[in-house]
């Protein structure tokens, strides 16, 4: 399995980052990559950046996460990822506390980063 991070901007850094302790701890991605259909490079961060498409055509699994704060933005990326067949996740930051309550919905669309995007439902 791969892991995804669609947006290669400043969050996506961030997400990269939670992503690199959390396969630390967890060993749960052979890869973990950035895609995003308007940079031109094909590096950033330490990690290649893939176009949408390619992803697409891969032989081995890929989830994802998107990487876009504005709750809006963020859905409808969630939703091209999904039309192209990909799964999204949930990426916690192994050092966050998550009270016993808390309840986590939608992979990638509220909690792609829990520090940030806490999702607490009663």
């Amino acid at each position: 399995m791969q892991l995804a991070i669609y947006g290669a901007g400043s969050l996506g850094k961030n997400l990269y980052d939670v992503a690199l302790r959390v396969n630390k701890r967890d060993h749960r991605w052979t890869d973990i990559f950035f895609i995003d259909d308007i940079r031109q490079e094909r590096q950033f961060y330490s990690s290649r950046v893939q176009r949408l498409a390619e992803v697409q055509q891969m032989q081995e699994p890929v989830e994802a996460v998107v990487a876009n704060g504005t709750p809006k933005n963020r859905k409808k990326m969630a939703e091209v990822l999904q039309q192209a067949g990909l799964s999204l996740t949930n990426l916690i930051d192994p050092s966050v506390i998550v009270a016993p309550s808390a309840v986590f919905t939608g992979g990638g669309f509220q909690s792609s980063l829990m520090r940030q995007f806490p999702v607490m439902l009663s």
